[in-house]
Order: structure tokens, then C-alpha cells, then sequence
């Protein structure tokens, strides 16, 4: 109750910088205690401000904003071209359960695949079997591979 902005009763309305450039946000978090005695609370801005170089600071801090002319505008869409025509053989999240799972197993891809095909249950156990059949793909998917 009576509170300003910042915490202080009665105290003068700061100056707000205003920027040219777009600058990073930051996410400042109130003080919930009396801010009188604090350093900041008889500062002197208008010193400060005297002092500090804007458009130094302004190009150091600036966000950097993408250029839209034409070539970044042609070389984006022929990214975006060259990324709709990349098929994906295995979804993002089954890939990296795959890799968990020959982690888990242990043995290198050619083997694995050796021990499985000669059906030799002495090689590999029947636990990382088990694991291994997840990854047998689907009708759907051999059928996507072909194509």
C-alpha cells in the first residue's frame, strides 16, 4: 500500500531508456523488501547516462534481426524445398530409442545382425531380442522405404 513501482514510497519516477535497436529482454524480479537504503535508491542517473556510450551499447546488446533481402529469401526457400523433399526413414523419438537400445545391447550393428539371422540365442540374449523386435518396421514402412 502506498508503494511505487519499484518498491519506494514517494520516490521520483525513473527515466526510461528507450532503445533504437531491438535489445534482449530481461525478466527483472521486484524486490518484496524496502529499497531506501540501497545503492540504487540515490543514484544519480543522469550521471550514469552522461557516462554511457547508447550506441555502443546498442550495437554490443543488439538482437539480431535476420536479413530479408532477396538472396536470404531464396536461399530459405530452397532450404525449406530441400527439407520437404528429405524423407525420414525412422521418427525422431523411435531413432533415439534405438540408439538406447543398442546402447543396452552392446555389440556392434554387424554382429548383432549376424547372431539374428543365424538365429544363434548365444550370442545375444533373449532379453535384447525382445528389445530389438520393437524396431522391426511396420508394413507401412517397408512400403515407405520403397517408394
Amino acid at each position: 500500500p502506498g508503494m511505487g513501482p519499484a518498491g519506494r514510497s514517494g520516490a521520483p519516477k525513473k527515466k526510461k531508456v528507450i532503445s533504437n535497436v531491438p535489445l534482449p529482454m530481461l525478466n527483472w524480479v521486484p524486490l518484496q523488501r524496502e529499497t531506501e537504503t540501497s545503492l540504487f535508491a540515490n543514484m544519480d542517473e543522469s550521471v550514469v547516462y552522461k557516462e554511457l556510450d547508447m550506441t555502443e551499447f546498442e550495437k554490443l546488446f543488439e538482437v539480431r534481426r535476420y536479413q530479408r533481402d532477396a538472396d536470404n529469401k531464396a536461399k530459405r526457400e530452397a532450404q525449406i524445398k530441400k527439407a520437404a523433399e528429405r524423407i525420414t526413414v525412422i521418427e525422431s523419438n523411435r531413432a533415439r530409442n534405438l540408439i538406447i537400445a543398442k546402447r543396452r545391447v552392446g555389440l556392434p550393428a554387424a554382429l548383432v545382425q549376424r547372431h539374428v539371422n543365424n538365429m544363434d540365442l548365444g550370442g545375444i540374449s533373449v532379453e535384447h531380442v525382445e528389445l530389438l523386435l520393437k524396431f522391426i518396421p511396420s508394413k507401412e514402412e517397408l512400403g515407405a522405404l520403397a517408394k
